[in-house]
């Protein structure tokens, strides 16, 4: 039997497998049978004891960032067809890391979700994951389908013969099989094209100059075709270790749901948030956070150029992006005109007194603490963006005149408001 029929074997075996409902439910009560699951494209930094340190992205981007949140989900990768959260498909390294051995190193995370699980670090350490750890990792050399070891697993990435791609289709869903089909016939849809190309700023860069267009195009359909293989390998070798052990593995909504309501029951009991990342303060900061840093690339791209400057701020305020954007620009507006730094950290607090007060937070640090520390650190990179923008303008001796027609602008506006009223 060669390796690719071997694990077509024991996939096979695996997936014939069967519980009752009765047995499903009793054994994903017990926490021991919990995993999280955490798919990412940048492998985290390993210590010498040989545990896995990972960072939250505000963290890995020296807090130029503003997502100060881990994300995992529960016994499974998060699967567009099946939750429509969000799609990890094309994430090389899948760590599967114990639920109760995580939890006697960091306590219980901030939110706890079949879908959305996240933890928020102390931003000045990073989220050490337990010596229990599995690693799911693509391996470019060699030339085995894959291989399960005691703590790593590796899964092929190309070069793929011929009987390893018929056994590896033999395991995808109709939809998968269908897309490999059109690929291999070398069709792009022109929506396909525009989001590889025309949407991507350094694609669309690279097919403009290319001097073969068809063959620059066939090179995508080619790293679709990959993708396509990869991801069912994968994700079928997650399968396989989660099972080695002794995790089962969710693979339909059915589950999902169950396993959803054992979840809600256990945070209940233990007083961990459920409502997922979207209805948190963590969220609401990172929507702000992001809205910051397009205000100031906004403002970067004007340069000195005044009547640039108050077109942007005229026409952004008047756009509302995540319901966030009119409000900061408006507070920005003042702080110009007033002649002060802006304070980043006391906007975002003033906002979510008032806009989202319905979260019922007094402030960031009354929410959690290290996430107060890590936007603390994030707002003093916005205020540094900010000052080194103002002093370009004093420099070109452009901020006088900046605040003036500011000013201008606001009267109008009052008058204005003042004949509509």
């Amino acid at each position: 039997m060669t390796k690719a029929e071997e694990f077509r074997a024991a996939v096979e075996k695996l997936e014939s497998k069967s519980i009752t409902d009765e047995q499903f439910m009793e054994y994903m009560s017990d926490t021991s049978h919990w995993c999280f699951v955490r798919a990412t494209d940048v492998l985290p930094e390993r210590l010498p004891d040989g545990r896995y340190a990972m960072q939250s992205q505000m963290q890995g981007n020296n807090f130029s960032k503003s997502r100060a949140t881990v994300h995992m989900t529960l016994n499974h990768v998060v699967k567009p067809v099946s939750m429509g959260m969000g799609n990890w498909d094309d994430k090389p390294y899948v760590f599967i890391v114990p639920f109760d051995d995580m939890v006697k190193i960091h306590g219980n995370p901030e939110c706890l979700a079949t879908v959305d699980s996240f933890y928020i670090p102390d931003p000045d350490k990073e989220l050490v994951l337990p010596e229990s750890t599995y690693l799911v990792q693509p391996s470019y050399d060699g030339d085995d389908l894959y291989t399960i070891g005691e703590h790593e697993a590796t899964y092929k990435v190309d070069h793929f013969t011929d009987k390893e791609i018929e056994i590896i289709l033999s395991m995808a869903t109709p939809l998968e099989r269908d897309e490999y089909s059109r690929l291999m016939a070398g069709d792009l849809t022109d929506g396909e094209i525009r989001d590889h190309v025309l949407n991507n700023e350094k694609a669309k860069i690279a097919y403009e100059s290319a001097k073969d267009k068809k063959a620059f195009l066939r090179g995508i359909v080619e790293e679709d075709r990959l993708v396509i293989l990869t991801k069912i390998l994968r994700n079928n070798v997650v399968k396989l270790v989660m099972d080695k052990q002794n995790f089962k593995y969710i693979e339909n909504e059915q589950d999902l749901d169950r396993l959803a309501n054992i979840v809600q029951k256990f945070a209940q009991q233990n007083g961990i948030r459920t409502e997922g990342h979207s209805g948190t303060v963590s969220y609401v900061l990172e929507c702000m956070g992001r809205e910051s840093i397009s205000i100031l690339d906004d403002l970067e791209k004007c340069g000195t150029d005044i009547d640039k400057i108050v077109k942007c701020i005229k026409s952004r305020k008047g756009h509302v992006m995540d319901g966030l954007g009119a409000e900061q620009w408006e507070n920005i507006e003042l702080y110009l005109v007033a002649g002060h730094p802006v304070d980043f950290y006391s906007i975002y607090e003033f906002l979510l007194g008032n806009q989202y007060s319905y979260l019922n937070t007094e402030s960031i640090a009354q929410y959690n603490p290290n996430l107060a520390r890590a936007y603390k650190k994030f707002c003093d990179k916005l205020t540094a963006r900010y000052i080194k923008w103002i002093d370009n303008l004093k420099h070109n001796g452009k901020l006088e005149n900046l605040k003036l027609k500011l000013r201008e602008y606001t009267r109008r506006q009052m008058l204005e408001s003042r004949e509509r009223n």
